[in-house]
């Protein structure tokens, strides 16, 4: 069995942003969804599970060259707790499974196995979850023995509604990392990066 594998989400509609699909705007010169895979197989020893849905073929092809195996989910529009549940059934067995986003493109591998060894050094059975003042990052950490669970509720899987309703199952890691928490998801969002990237270019 691996140690460490991980499922990204890259199935959603991008909504607030219009007609854009966000995963393909380019963030300093690479695809925002192929930033962020990269980063999680330099932190990982499996294969990485992308999940995709809106615009599939544009994403596989931002993508292509990268080790990747893609799982496509049909019920993409009915929300993330399906693509988590697609990718939760695809990916392979390891000791931790990151479930992370694809529109994250600031998290380093450096970010990604720190959070893994908090998870290893805290309580490795337990869904690991960064937490700053409060907020909520991803990805999360899923342990190999609570997988089963998570698709056990076919009418509402995946992460969210367990986590609520099973609180003693999940531990919290504090960190100050900002990327944890960043993602992009309007179009205002993008006109700051675009800002950003001139400035310091």
């Amino acid at each position: 069995m691996d140690r460490r594998a991980a499922i990204i989400l890259a199935a959603g509609l991008s909504r607030r942003m219009g007609n854009i699909n966000k995963l393909l705007i380019p963030v300093d010169g690479v695809a925002m969804i192929r930033r962020s895979v990269e980063a999680y197989i330099k932190a990982c020893d499996s294969r990485i599970t992308v999940v995709t849905g809106y615009q599939r073929a544009e994403v596989e092809t931002v993508l292509r060259g990268l080790d990747v195996k893609f799982v496509f989910n049909p019920e993409f529009e009915q929300g993330q707790k399906t693509s988590v549940a697609a990718g939760l059934a695809a990916s392979p067995p390891a000791r931790a499974t990151l479930i992370g986003l694809g529109d994250q493109p600031f998290l380093t591998s450096n970010d990604l196995l720190w959070l893994l060894e908090q998870h290893r050094a805290n309580t490795s059975c337990k869904i690991t979850v960064p937490v700053q003042e409060g907020m909520r990052g991803n990805p999360l950490i899923i342990p190999f023995d609570l997988k089963p669970q998570l698709l056990a509720d076919r009418h509402n899987p995946g992460c969210h509604a367990f986590t609520r309703d099973n609180p003693d199952l999940v531990q919290m890691v504090a960190t100050r990392t900002d990327a944890f928490f960043r993602d992009l998801d309007t179009p205002e969002d993008i006109d700051a990066l675009q800002l950003q990237e001139e400035t310091t270019s």
